[in-house]
């Protein structure tokens, strides 16, 4: 090896042979250890190699060493075209030694070293893409001494017949940088190649990385396509990817990378599922159960890794809210469109179990980052259950457990309320307030039916009996309780404690009285009417429900007055007010 401060040992013969004998001498009294020290050059032989030729690999040597000492510069400085630029000066001039089939040669660089560096500075520009045009420049800007370097390769390489396609570090070679995906592709083939030639397990854990950014590439392709078969497409090119990656984090036992490609499977499997959905949407396709199915595994498979949410708070978050996320998907679609293969009551039984389960992974913990959106899907969920058992209270097939339905409704959708008001989604809580005062005037409907005699073309509060009457009267007071819940959000709405958005204010052709704050007072000012006309006339009924029911009627008789001073056609601010 060249050392700048030591001559070049030249082949001539001894013109004294005493000489020789001195030598001789000098080294016998020298240190045995001495020898370790010294450097190791390659063995000059006239009879194999010309002068020329040991001195061109000498310095073939010197300019491995200093490309590789200018490598790890470059990358240092984040100058990672530059750092490309000198990694294939450098293989070229290791292929050049490696062809002279000398002994030292081949042993002054580690080619996996080569192959490990080239895939860091291809992964680095992939995550600096904002400056890739800066690489761009740096990776064609050669300098005169380089250029001179070069031609004397080209001239070496053309004597020699040294291909630099048929090489073991071919890829290092990286001509221009055109897109992502080339990039990192190539730093693929960098770390493959280097765990060929030397595994390690800094290079496997490079090489997982790697083929998860590559996947991840992929995954955020499929989310960005434009049709199905597009994203199946990218789904495709990236499974194969994220096994691999799997697999070899697996093998080196890194807990944190293995619940991380998981989920990223589950991402993948989501995007399946979602490409594989009808354009008319009913029931789940057994394409879309496979894909949800097994992104539901992948995301447990990925807490199991874990383990405990303390060893990786991050990645557990993450896991957990996609998780949540498909379990939710689920559910709503199943909601919405239950399964018609089976009964209605096995229909209903899934379609609790998955709400069931999406409420389960809700985390309801306020200390989450993301306790906002939990707190919105569970109050979601429980107004969808409570919707599933409000509909089966009006299934007459079902009068023997209509009791525990008109509990489990009543529950759940006090849950969702409550959570609505906690959160000050004002549309939602009031939304929610309607369907539990649609639950009271289904319950006062069905009991006026109970007792009403086979007088069809009679009124339906003519015939009602003290008992009646005072279960009614009771139904209709709870009822009034909602209003004063109600009542709370709209001071909040009145003193700005609330926001609502200004989209959602006004009604529109389209809009329902679920979707607009001002259909929706509209709404309630019309349920409150009604109400208070049902009190009225429950009070004033004979029997009297109770002793004070005519103090009570004169009361809600001065109520139902007021409601009559909102205007349909006043704005959303006038009704408040």
């Amino acid at each position: 090896m060249a050392r700048p401060f030591e001559p070049i040992p030249m082949p001539y013969p001894k013109l004294n042979e005493n000489v020789k004998a001195d030598s001789q001498l000098e080294s016998d009294s020298s240190e045995p250890n001495d020898a370790a020290y010294h450097p190791k050059w390659p063995t000059f032989d006239p009879k194999t190699i010309s002068w020329k030729g040991h001195l061109k690999t000498l310095l073939l040597e010197k300019a491995v060493l200093v490309y590789a000492t200018l490598a790890e510069y470059y990358i240092s400085r984040s100058m990672y075209g530059e750092c490309l630029r000198v990694l294939g000066l450098l293989a070229r001039c290791q292929l050049a030694l490696d062809r002279a089939q000398l002994k030292g040669g081949s042993g002054v660089l580690r080619l996996s070293c080569l192959l490990g560096r080239a895939g860091d500075a291809c992964l680095m520009i992939v995550q600096h893409w904002k400056s890739v045009d800066v690489y761009r420049e740096q990776l064609q800007s050669h300098h005169y001494e380089d250029e001179l370097l070069l031609e004397q390769l080209e001239q070496d390489e053309r004597v020699c017949r040294v291909s630099l396609g048929d090489s073991d570090i071919k890829v290092v070679f990286v001509h221009d940088i055109r897109t992502i995906e080339q990039m990192l592709l190539k730093t693929v083939e960098c770390y493959e190649g280097a765990a060929k030639i030397s595994p390690s397990e800094s290079i496997s854990f490079r090489l997982a990385n790697s083929l998860n950014e590559l996947a991840s590439y992929y995954l955020n392709v499929a989310k960005q396509s434009t049709t199905a078969e597009d994203a199946i497409f990218a789904c495709n090119k990236s499974e194969p990817y994220l096994t691999r990656g799997l697999q070899i984090f697996e093998n080196l036992n890194n807990d944190a990378n293995i619940a991380l490609l998981n989920s990223n499977m589950g991402h993948l499997h989501r995007l399946l599922a979602f490409a594989h959905m009808p354009t008319d949407r009913a029931e789940l396709t057994p394409q879309e159960r496979k894909h949800f199915n097994k992104a539901y595994q992948s995301y447990k498979r990925a807490l199991r890794a874990i383990g405990e949410r303390k060893h990786c708070p991050g990645i557990w978050d993450a896991v957990t809210w996609e998780l949540s996320t498909v379990l939710y998907t689920v559910s709503d679609i199943l909601h919405k469109n239950p399964p018609t293969d089976v009964s209605q009551s096995d229909a209903e039984k899934q379609v609790l179990e998955a709400i069931q389960t999406a409420l389960d992974h809700c985390d309801l913990d306020e200390t989450n980052p993301k306790y906002p959106l939990y707190q919105f899907r569970a109050a979601m969920l429980h107004v969808k259950c409570g919707c599933l058992w409000h509909s089966h209270i009006c299934n007459p097939a079902a009068s023997d457990t209509k009791r525990y339905s008109v509990q489990l409704a009543q529950h759940h959708y006090e849950k969702a309320s409550k959570l609505f008001f906690e959160a000050g989604d004002a549309i939602h809580f009031l939304s929610c307030e309607m369907h539990r005062m649609a639950l009271t005037e289904h319950l006062i409907e069905c009991e006026l039916i109970s007792k009403q005699p086979n007088y069809l073309n009679q009124p339906l509060l003519l015939f009602v009996d003290s008992t009646s009457a005072a279960t009614k009267l009771k139904h209709l007071q709870s009822a009034i309780k909602y209003f004063l819940e109600i009542n709370k959000m709209l001071e909040m709405l009145v003193n700005k404690k609330v926001q609502v958005p200004v989209e959602q204010k006004t009604s529109t052709s389209d809009d329902t009285c679920f979707e607009s704050l001002q259909s929706l007072l509209i709404l309630i000012k019309k349920r409150l009417q009604h109400t208070l006309k049902m009190l009225i006339k429950i009070c004033l009924s004979k029997p009297s429900p109770t002793k004070d029911s005519p103090k009570l009627a004169e009361m809600y008789k001065a109520c139902y007055k007021v409601t009559f001073s909102l205007s349909d056609e006043a704005d959303c601010d006038d009704l408040l007010q």
